[in-house]
């Protein structure tokens, strides 16, 4: 029989968080024991640097564009993906597993990653979770869910998630499973709860202000437009706050781990962790992971321990985890090839702003900037080789070389020509936009439902 696989997407988390590409020793230790059991890839990158198109390009196997992912938001109106999961149904990775044979499972905590917007497409069994963070448009409820907060009493769905995959455990079918996971612990407001911080009820509460004054949309643009200061005090409790949300997400996979383990089924159990994107925590004046496509938003821990053997290229792109698994599982019949020229991986984002054009004229007046930068400084879209990164931002181009400069502050084209227009090259060939027909709209309920979560985490 084949083994089983549980897929853990840890929402927001950037690999430098984790062990095995960093973190001091003892900050997360399931991540560690994982890639001593297996291995933790150098190198993996995301397809985008936001939630809704990396979950897709990793379900099925392609990249963001070629999906037809472009500016899926426009103004306020959230424009769903619903049509064009629907369309890819057959290459979904839960889809095909189910066809062969597989018990399959999802459970998510971020808003985007819904039924509604056909992400459960494949999963015989699907809930959404939703944790105690500040959620509510009633301003009473709001002021609960804040007490429980900065008591240090709620999370953003994880102690949920473990519930519900211990009862899948007591339910299970003789059939190998496929169990997803997404988990938003990592993602703002960074308010984890005791005893993954030990700050006071005041420090809490200091918290929870900052995540209201500078973990928002508006905030974000005008720190990264340098019409705004974030003090360094402030920078330094949110990095805090968030390295103690990578240990929390890290216990919660201990957890499952244990629960799997006393069914007797860990050892016949593909685990792997990764992420959709990363966080800018103030480096290079940039907050949260939409104005950019740096490695801080890219490159994601990919961890595999178990039955299955991880890839072996230090350079891995995300997109190509279906084709992996086929490959690992044996699958006689699969629809997924790798999406990048070889030895490259590609990043691309399209997010347009949330704003309406009534708010950027407004903003663009107050501020004093140009209309186009309050929307977004993009679209964005990369690809590297492991060494050298060629970055794409609107009309503008740069080539990285991310040994000598991890950081991306220096062109170095003029210096690698031929580099720069290699990777421009290989570039171009996966630019290509299949446009935006077949898309949505949410329902509005839905969209309302959308709304208030997207405001909650600071989108709005």
């Amino acid at each position: 029989m084949r083994p089983n696989v549980l897929l853990i997407v840890f929402d927001t988390a950037r690999a430098d968080g984790f062990e095995p590409y960093g973190a001091p020793a003892g900050s997360t230790p399931v991540a560690a024991d994982l890639a001593r059991r297996g291995r933790a890839v150098p190198m993996a990158i995301s397809a985008a640097n936001w939630t809704m198109p990396s979950h897709a390009a990793m379900f099925t196997g392609r990249l963001p564009r070629a999906l037809g992912l472009s500016k899926p938001l426009v103004g306020r109106s959230l424009l769903n993906p619903r049509k064009i999961l629907q369309a890819n149904a057959d290459r979904i990775l839960a889809e095909v597993l189910r066809r062969n044979g597989y018990a399959t499972a999802g459970v998510s905590a971020n808003p985007w990653i819904s039924h509604g917007s056909a992400f459960s497409t494949g999963f015989e069994h699907w809930a959404e979770v939703r944790g105690e963070i500040p959620r509510s448009r009633s301003a009473r409820d709001r002021m609960e869910q804040y007490l429980r907060a900065v008591r240090g009493r709620a999370d953003q769905g994880a102690s949920a998630a473990v519930r519900l995959l211990r009862a899948r455990l007591r339910e299970r079918d003789p059939r190998p499973f496929f169990w997803f996971v997404n988990l938003m612990e990592c993602h703002s407001p960074y308010l984890p709860p005791r005893p993954f911080t030990h700050r006071s009820v005041v420090g809490r509460l200091r918290a929870a202000d900052d995540a209201m004054r500078y973990g928002n949309a508006v905030t974000m643009a005008r720190y990264s437009m340098g019409n705004l200061e974030v003090p360094e005090p402030v920078l330094a409790r949110l990095r805090h706050l968030y390295r103690r949300a990578v240990s929390m997400v890290d216990h919660t996979v201990g957890l499952m781990l244990e629960d799997l383990d006393a069914a007797g089924v860990l050892d016949d159990t593909a685990v792997i962790l990764t992420a959709d994107h990363g966080e800018n925590l103030g480096e290079q004046h940039l907050l949260g992971h939409t104005r950019s496509i740096d490695q801080r938003l890219i490159h994601v821990p990919l961890i595999m321990a178990g039955p299955l053997d991880p890839p072996v290229d230090d350079l891995f792109s995300q997109p190509d985890l279906p084709a992996l698994l086929a490959d690992r599982l044996e699958l006689e019949a699969n629809p997924w090839a790798p999406v990048c020229p070889p030895g490259t991986a590609v990043s691309q984002s399209d997010l347009s702003s949330l704003w309406s054009d009534e708010q950027v004229e407004h903003l663009a007046r107050v501020w004093g900037v140009p209309r186009e930068v309050i929307r977004e400084a993009g679209p964005y879209a990369t690809i590297l080789d492991g060494r050298f990164k060629l970055a794409r931002t609107g009309d503008a181009e740069a080539l990285f070389d991310l040994d000598a400069d991890p950081g991306e502050t220096r062109d170095v084209g003029d210096a690698h020509p031929q580099r720069a227009n290699e990777l421009r090259e290989l570039l171009d060939g996966v630019q290509a936009d299949v446009g935006v027909e077949g898309r949505t709209a949410y329902t509005p309920r839905e969209e309302a439902e959308m709304q208030d979560h997207l405001e909650a985490l600071g989108y709005l």
